[in-house]
């Protein structure tokens, strides 16, 4: 989730998705995956009695915080900050200025498509941009290259 206010930008996450600002074409992550093998998310997880084992908790989700998945949240001897999934979210502020050309906001397999830390995708949007694609068609492009050129593969 993103938040604007005035020109104060304000992420909040909790999950596998990401969050990125371009600066002058320049990645600045907003927020990262949250995945268990993450030292923090690993060791709230641990000691909320769970296991990880193959980046999976109990052998079932691969990511740590999320705001479904109840039944990973029904501890009652643990705070909803602490429980072996939380979908208490990382929150992080920044203020924008004029060098700053676009915030995106998007799952884990729409940054994976392209470099893993997302710089790729933000060089891309952003020539797009400046040659003359409004939004929708720069959307519209990465949606059709995101499609299986065969669904049997």
């Amino acid at each position: 989730m993103a938040l604007l206010v005035g020109k104060t930008l304000y992420v909040a996450n909790a999950g596998d998705s990401r969050a990125a600002l371009s600066r002058k074409g320049e990645l600045i992550e907003l927020s990262y995956d949250h995945k268990p093998e993450n030292p923090t998310e690993y060791e709230r997880i641990i000691a909320s009695g769970a296991k990880v084992d193959g980046g999976r908790i109990n052998n079932h989700l691969n990511l740590s915080r999320c705001l479904g998945d109840l039944y990973y949240k029904k501890n009652a001897d643990l705070e909803y900050d602490r429980q072996t999934i939380t979908g208490h979210p990382d929150i992080k502020k920044i203020e924008l200025c004029k060098d700053d050309d676009f915030i995106l906001i998007g799952c884990d397999g729409v940054w994976e498509r392209y470099e893993k830390d997302g710089q790729d995708l933000i060089t891309k949007i952003r020539e797009d941009r400046m040659g003359g694609k409004g939004p929708e068609q720069v959307l519209q492009d990465m949606l059709d290259d995101f499609l299986g050129k065969d669904p049997t593969k």
